[in-house]
């Protein structure tokens, strides 16, 4: 059942995946506005307490499916994510960070508060509105209980820690450097191999920063290199550089140049979810997403060579992440 998408409520459709099958499950479920986003049926879950009831439902089912000390990857919005991850504890998860995306480029969306007489407009009664600027959502990493220690639970299933390796942040010089023995070897761990975490030749540097729990879009990134010092005590510079940033997802990069017609209304950065599923994940290991929309975790995943399996409600989604992939 790999490398698929299928077309059916995850609710169902979970329990057809075998026990202990996947490696990690990343996916942009819905958040639960009031009337639904846009007004789309499918985001519109019903009360706060039924919404986390739901996501503690699904989660459940997912818990099964994941290898033991497999993480997973959901994200929420500013009002709903509390609701995730009660839904995601209550279902067995382990949190272990929240990482918010933090973006400059939200449009307001509370409406202007006027003054109406009888049922006739009179006048704007100043700037009153119902809500903010929208500027940050918000993705909850959890992790199935490990067997034993998070390390040797690696070494039987391939999971259990986060591959930082894969997913440093890129800067000008590395952070550190890395000494070690000279007969630091690689481990098996499972089907897949991976370098000890002191397995690097003497004097070797690592390049790139450690990740952090934080994601900005570029807009925010100008911002906060505007507001950082030159550099830290050790000379580094710092600043946005210190994170990972990606903004949001252009027309083109939903329709692959034209190429997908996609109308999809809450598309992730392929960029992000790209790196979201390296830290979970090694290559050739197994991404599930139960709620995969127009496919960009799948498409992450085969740009990745990460297998994927997901599963979409609406028809019409489930053809655009196949034109998606097939464009991949």
């Amino acid at each position: 059942m790999e490398n698929k998408i299928i077309n059916g409520d995850c609710l169902s459709i979970l329990n057809d995946l075998k026990p202990k099958s996947v490696h990690a499950v990343v996916t942009d479920a819905p958040y639960n506005y009031e009337g639904g986003i846009m007004q789309n049926e499918w985001d519109n879950i019903g009360t706060p307490k039924e919404y986390q009831l739901w996501c503690e439902s699904w989660a459940s089912k997912c818990l099964d499916i994941l290898k033991p000390g497999g993480h997973i990857i959901a994200f929420s919005g500013d009002r709903s994510h509390h609701r995730l991850m009660s839904g995601l504890e209550d279902a067995g998860f382990e949190i272990r960070h929240t990482i918010p995306w933090i973006y400059g480029t939200g449009f307001p969306k509370g409406q202007k508060l006027e003054r109406w007489l009888d049922e006739e407009y009179v006048e704007e009664f100043g700037d009153w509105r119902s809500l903010l600027k929208p500027a940050v959502e918000f993705a909850i990493l959890a992790r199935k209980d490990v067997e034993g220690s998070a390390t040797k639970n690696q070494m039987k299933y391939g999971v259990g820690n986060l591959n930082v390796e894969a997913c440093r942040i890129e800067g000008k010089k590395p952070n550190r450097l890395i000494t070690t023995n000279e007969n630091a070897d690689s481990l098996n761990y499972g089907k897949n191999t991976f370098q000890k975490t002191s397995g690097m030749a003497k004097g070797i540097s690592e390049e790139g920063r450690f990740p952090a729990n934080l994601i900005l879009d570029s807009v925010m990134a100008e911002v906060i290199d505007g507001m950082s010092p030159v550099s830290d005590i050790e000379g580094e510079d710092i600043g946005a550089s210190r994170f990972f940033y990606c903004s949001k997802a252009s027309k083109s990069e939903k329709t692959h140049n034209g190429n997908v017609d996609n109308d999809h209304n809450s598309v992730k950065p392929l960029d992000v979810m790209e790196w979201l599923i390296k830290m979970v994940t090694a290559e050739e290991q197994i991404v599930l997403d139960p709620f995969a929309g127009s496919g960009t975790t799948l498409v992450a995943c085969k740009e990745n060579n990460r297998k994927y399996i997901g599963i979409e409600k609406d028809k019409e989604y489930v053809e655009i992440a196949r034109k998606r992939l097939e464009h991949t």
